[in-house]
């Protein structure tokens, strides 16, 4: 009303003064803790008992050895200015924390907030009538936070990111992402990612995108069909030919093979089929399953358990669910509408082209394959450690172990079909091989299957690039996606997965043969 006019110093005076107010009684805060100058610290340091209650004291911020490359998956803090979380404030509060504490906001700082923060000491203050302290007794001592021992590899970690930034492919791609996993621990050697804005071209980190943002797989899915149609006994490892060919259902458009599009018919295994990457010979299986082995032209009838079915076969090597990784945010993915006329899309749920799936599951995917049947989850902490003096290391205070969600049941006979038709994709001679030349070159040899899947950016028509890859020598699996690529442009992901899998033996363990 008055149109009050502050001069700086009045206005530092009130900054100063509403950050005090704000503090709980008898708690403290900080008034300044960055920017903080020599001259400063000497001017208030002389003049200490004038001030009652103000002190001096050294400080403390996150420092990243390794950059941006780590910095996204490691997560951030509140800083003393912002204080602890609007949304969230009554629950730290309750905690004990004060209004200006640092707590962690993403990333692994937030999952692991409680472990890192510590114990504050608490003293029990009495006061007298002049709220004066007359004493005051400790009632519990103060105790550092712990430490956490990730299973990230920094060296890998920068690599990994490196790779899926150098191959993002045409510029309609809107990201790339990948996540390496052990697939006997699940421990994570590194989880990386890059968001494209396709108007700008500009890039930015976001790691955590392969937990948070599902994506259409394609043809990467389709070893858990084949699992599931062994599992329902549709096919067996000793006769499970079928012919690729045109689909035609009555009232729906043709669907082929991308490398049979005319539909002459090719007698394929499993095996073949996966190597092959036969997007019929998944919807025969589908259909066979629905109890309605297909006939050139029939009307499809959609069983009442079908989805049922088809979700809980991919389900078990647990696409579709949340993987339990000790990040904040993970998503479980998106499950398309299964009635009215899209009753019958579980014919494209059979080849990947319906349901989304996050990078994070893929690995989690192609680790239980790899392992045997094991859904391991995913993690990024191996141990927790006690603070020794001054921050240093010192003991492990506990053992994060491997944590079996479930268990895939199938015998040899049924894994050797995977396993093999995975193994001649990375190393097969089919003339319609899928794996690319990169992939066969590597050393030690893999196992892998690819995958392409419709997608849309900015109205035009693109794919998603998907690969799934394990070492039959080492523990190691991997997924990576790259989203919105050109029609018909390929190579990314191999190129991309060949540059990882050789960063692997280089920065996390010597190859079998050295």
């Amino acid at each position: 009303k008055n149109k009050l006019e502050l001069s700086s110093s009045q206005k530092n005076a009130a900054a100063i003064y509403n950050k005090m107010a704000q503090t709980t009684s008898l708690s403290t805060t900080t008034l300044k803790s960055t920017g903080v100058t020599t001259k400063e610290i000497s001017e208030i340091g002389e003049r200490l008992s004038q001030f009652s209650g103000i002190r001096i004291n050294q400080g403390w911020t996150r420092y990243y050895p390794q950059g941006s490359s780590s910095k996204t998956l490691l997560g951030s803090l509140s800083g003393s200015s912002s204080g602890l979380p609007a949304s969230s404030l009554s629950t730290y509060l309750a905690e004990g924390y004060s209004r200006t504490d640092s707590v962690g906001i993403s990333g692994i700082e937030k999952e692991y907030e409680q472990t890192l923060r510590g114990i504050s000491k608490k003293t029990q203050i009495t006061t007298n009538s002049q709220n004066k302290i007359v004493s005051s007794k400790v009632t519990q001592s103060g105790t550092a936070g712990k430490n956490l021992q990730l299973t990230i590899n920094s060296k890998f970690q920068s690599d990994v990111s490196a790779a899926l930034k150098k191959y993002m492919g045409t510029d309609l791609t809107t990201g790339g992402y990948a996540a390496v996993m052990n697939p006997k621990t699940g421990g994570v050697y590194a989880m990386a990612g890059w968001d494209r804005n396709v108007k700008t071209g500009k890039l930015t980190q976001n790691d955590l995108a392969a937990i948070q943002d599902p994506i259409v797989m394609g043809s990467a899915v389709k070893p858990a069909m084949v699992a599931m149609a062994l599992q329902a006994g549709v096919i067996t490892p000793t006769s499970s030919t079928q012919d690729d060919q045109i689909i035609k259902l009555a009232g729906t458009a043709e669907k082929h093979s991308d490398f049979n599009p005319t539909g002459v018919k090719i007698p394929l295994t499993a095996e073949q089929a996966l190597e092959d990457s036969s997007n019929t010979y998944m919807i025969q299986l589908a259909l066979k399953m629905n109890g309605t082995p297909y006939v050139s032209g029939m009307s499809l009838n959609v069983s009442s358990n079908i989805w049922q079915k088809m979700r809980n076969g991919f389900g078990e090597f647990g696409l579709g669910s949340r993987t339990g990784i000790d990040l904040p945010g993970e998503t479980a993915g998106y499950k398309g509408s299964i009635t009215g006329s899209l009753a019958s899309s579980f014919i494209d749920e059979a080849f990947g082209q319906y349901d989304t799936y996050s990078v994070i599951q893929m690995a989690r995917f192609v680790s239980t394959i790899a392992n045997g049947g094991y859904l391991v989850q995913p993690k990024v902490v191996a141990s927790v450690l006690k603070s020794g003096k001054n921050g240093v290391r010192s003991s492990v205070a506990s053992e994060v172990s491997p944590t079996i969600q479930g268990y895939v049941k199938m015998n040899s006979a049924q894994w050797n079909v995977i396993k093999t038709g995975m193994w001649d994709v990375a190393n097969g001679s089919s003339q319609y091989n899928t794996g690319g030349t990169l992939i066969h070159e590597l050393s030690p040899k893999v196992a892998a299957k690819t995958g392409t899947a419709e997608s849309f950016v900015d109205g035009q028509q693109t794919q998603n690039d998907t690969l799934i890859m394990y070492s039959p020598y080492a523990p190691f699996a991997i997924a990576i996606a790259y989203v919105g690529d050109k029609v018909d442009s390929f190579g990314a992901v191999e190129k991309a997965a060949a540059a990882i899998y050789n960063a692997f033996w280089k920065d996390v363990m010597p190859k079998p043969n050295d």
